[in-house]
């Protein structure tokens, strides 16, 4: 039985793809959310992929690999809560990356939100996207939280689109 789980893991700052790169180079399992983004000098406009979280870089690895990826060059520490380092589900780790893969336009954000509705995504590009209906600036979204970051994203979805998870 595979006993990894997603933790987050702080890096310096700036550093997050240095990091990714060294973790893939040392056999870790990892995701580093890009996003792409079209930047602006004085001399020209370019697509870049930047970091969807700044100073996060997520791995999959068990408890023996968790020393061995403290030391990996640009790792801060892991995120922990209580001395521990945190979970993050693998149901929020999966539905950013169909976020990420998909068209849909959504709003980064910073702060607590109180959950809703939680809701499943049953037709589109976001099929089997998982989270929170709320309400933002009139328009029905679908929030996905990375509890262990504080951090969330909101998408822009169709009603029609969704249904309710019985979690009881």
């Amino acid at each position: 039985m595979d006993k990894r789980k997603w933790y987050a893991v702080y890096v310096r700052s700036r550093n997050e793809k240095k990091v990714y790169a060294n973790l893939l180079e040392n056999n870790f399992e990892s995701y580093l959310p890009l996003l792409k983004t079209l930047k602006q000098w004085k001399d020209r406009k370019k697509l870049v992929d930047i970091p969807l979280f700044n100073s996060y870089v997520f791995v999959y690895v068990d408890l023996l690999e968790q020393c061995k990826v403290r030391q990996v060059q640009g790792i801060v520490n892991f995120v922990c809560f209580e001395g521990k380092p945190t979970l993050i589900p693998d149901d929020q780790i999966k539905s950013l990356k169909l976020l990420l893969q998909s068209t849909e336009k959504f709003e980064m954000g910073y702060e607590r939100i109180e959950p809703g509705d939680e809701v499943e995504v049953n037709k589109g590009a976001l099929k089997g996207f998982r989270g929170t209906l709320t309400e933002y600036k009139g328009k029905k979204k679908v929030l996905l939280r990375i509890d262990v970051l504080n951090q969330y994203l909101m998408v822009e979805i169709q009603h029609s689109f969704l249904k309710k998870l019985n979690l009881n």
